[in-house]
């Protein structure tokens, strides 16, 4: 219900310039194959040609099934994503506060009315720093606060993967939060084999 009511703007056909002028603009060029891109790149500085491709190759491909361009499209499928991350987000945050059964969906409904409500029409217009945030602070959330183990560290792992891929931006957030997963998981093993040293002492 909570993301329902936050999606509400999609009513609105608003597309803002970062989605015209960067992704859908890229997604225009890989649509027109990896040698158009390159040929043209050069000559649109303006779109930052540099982003990385996740994005624009996602809204192609669904303009290649739809074979058609199709801007609308394009603002929908990205809003899906940031939706989907939006999601995991607040499911991170109800593992970390280790809620109960009942507890969870509550929590991770807050999470993710508080997250649009910050990102306002961004989380809708095309924009994908949203997106970004959304998987930074799910991987964040994954690797240094819910309760240790394999599975969410390799979730962690993924989603700052992922948030370098969507944005230049990404890849130094996604650094940091690896840095301190890996010292997390340090201080960890640390402390387990002291506290089995002790164990071990006192039998």
């Amino acid at each position: 219900l909570v993301l329902g009511w936050t999606l509400t703007t999609l009513k609105r056909v608003d597309i803002a310039w970062d989605g015209r002028s960067i992704w859908f603009f890229h997604a225009r060029m890989l649509l027109g194959g990896r040698d158009t891109f390159l040929a043209q790149a050069h000559a649109f500085q303006f779109s930052h040609p540099d982003y990385p491709p996740l994005i624009p190759a996602v809204v192609s491909f669904g303009w290649g099934l739809g074979k058609a361009i199709d801007y609308r499209q394009g603002q929908l499928s990205v809003a899906a994503l940031t939706a989907c991350a939006t999601v995991l987000t607040g499911i991170a945050m109800a593992r970390a506060l280790a809620a109960s059964r009942w507890l969870a969906p509550v929590v991770a409904a807050v999470c993710v009315g508080l997250c649009y409500g910050v990102w306002d029409a961004y989380a809708t217009n095309g924009y994908v720093d949203p997106l970004t945030a959304a998987l930074f602070l799910a991987a964040a959330v994954y690797g240094l606060l819910a309760p240790p183990g394999g599975q969410q560290v390799r979730l962690a792992i993924a989603l700052a993967v992922l948030a370098s891929a969507v944005k230049n931006e990404g890849l130094v957030f996604s650094l940091i939060v690896l840095v301190l997963v890996a010292v997390r998981q340090v201080l960890d093993r640390k402390s387990t084999r002291l506290n089995s040293s002790h164990a071990n002492i006192s039998y």
